[in-house]
């Protein structure tokens, strides 16, 4: 066997799978979804640009996939003993990346700006007038969470007035 080859088996170790739930992998989601929305939002303050969570391929998770895949390729090349506990496998790589995309994106500026109160506020003006089995939607929300006045409803329907008085 050339020399190149067993040099490339040393270093090509099988990624440790998980056999049940990856509680290694949901931690990790878990403890990065908090740091990711608060940079979202801090982009937004800050920069009054909403780039971090509203664009379809989200910048943050990408850079975080990137650091993950970066992470376990360098453990399994320098210490490919340590890589079995360190580094993470394909399947822990994904759950962690989808678990950010989701938190990132729910926890974005469009989303509690716009998608929810629009949601809730057509619910509410459809129910009101034209479709009433638009009244299941607020039956489910609690009276806080979006504006209860008809009136106000109403009005920024037709335009030219605002949720928030």
């Amino acid at each position: 066997m050339p020399a190149t080859e067993e040099k490339r088996q040393e270093f090509e170790l099988p990624a440790k799978e998980p056999n049940g739930i990856p509680w290694r992998a949901l931690l990790i989601g878990t403890l990065l979804m908090p740091p990711l929305t608060l940079f979202g939002h801090l982009s937004y303050v800050i920069v009054q640009s909403a780039r971090w969570t509203a664009d379809t391929l989200l910048r943050g998770p990408v850079v975080l996939l990137f650091l993950l895949v970066s992470w376990s390729l360098v453990w399994r090349r320098f210490s490919p003993r340590l890589s079995r506990t360190l580094a993470l496998s394909r399947s822990e790589m994904v759950l962690i990346y989808l678990m950010v995309t989701v938190g990132t994106a729910l926890a974005g500026e469009c989303w509690a700006v716009y998608v929810v109160p629009a949601l809730l506020n057509t619910a509410a003006y459809q129910a009101e007038t034209a479709r009433p089995e638009w009244a299941a939607w607020l039956g489910d929300s609690p009276s806080w969470f979006a504006v209860q006045d008809p009136e106000v409803i109403r009005q920024a329907h037709r335009g030219n007035a605002s949720l928030y008085r």
